[in-house]
């Protein structure tokens, strides 16, 4: 089983991947020709119809992981949204302990 920290490398990491490849497939689907047949153009190796097949699939596993990203930090999450609307702002320690805690 993975230890908490691996896991939380494990999620930032899939994400950076899944984003890098959904805004690189949908720039190359933004500059790639348009046209009948168009879906038979081979771009950077594949064809047009392969990037529009991949770019959905990589897109939502992106949203994906910030999905679990989120739930994962929620409590932290909400100490740090309440901690501007306080008139005395977090102490950095307590910013530091919430993160250790998880």
């Amino acid at each position: 089983m993975l230890s908490r920290l691996k896991t939380r490398f494990l999620i930032f990491w899939i994400m950076v991947a899944s984003g890098l490849v959904t805004l690189i497939s949908g720039l190359i689907l933004w500059f790639a020709p348009r046209g009948a047949h168009s879906r038979e153009a081979i771009l950077y190796g594949l064809q047009k119809s392969t990037w529009l097949d991949i770019h959905p699939y990589f897109a939502l596993l992106a949203v994906g992981m910030v999905a679990i990203h989120l739930v994962d930090k929620w409590r932290c999450l909400k100490v740090y949204l309440r901690s501007p609307l306080r008139k005395e702002s977090l102490s950095q320690v307590k910013e530091i302990k919430c993160e250790i805690q998880m």
